[in-house]
């Protein structure tokens, strides 16, 4: 014998509507909303249909080689004013022998 804690809930039981509960999980990738110019667009758009692949992805393709080429520069400007300054420098083979 089954229970109902009340009608509503014999009626969604009971009626000829099959109901079904998706439990849908999110992702794992945070997910952020951006505005792009039209001319920006318009080129994801292109490059993502030209190499058969979603636009997001593409973005975020394009995302990881932009802050590699940030990390880069950071360098750069280390090791820039690390050669200025005075005192013995080390030679490759000192350091790496």
């Amino acid at each position: 014998m089954c229970v109902f804690k009340n009608k509503k809930q014999k009626d969604m039981l009971t009626n000829d509507t099959l109901l079904i509960h998706l439990r849908i999980m999110t992702t794992i990738k945070r997910r952020l909303n951006i505005t792009l110019a039209p001319d920006i667009e318009k080129l994801i758009t292109h490059i993502a249909k030209r190499d058969r692949v979603p636009e997001a992805t593409k973005i975020s393709e394009l995302l990881k080689i932009s802050l590699a080429m940030e990390e880069d520069k950071a360098f750069t400007v280390l090791a820039e004013s690390r050669l200025k300054e005075k005192g013995k420098k080390l030679t490759h083979k000192e350091v790496w022998a």
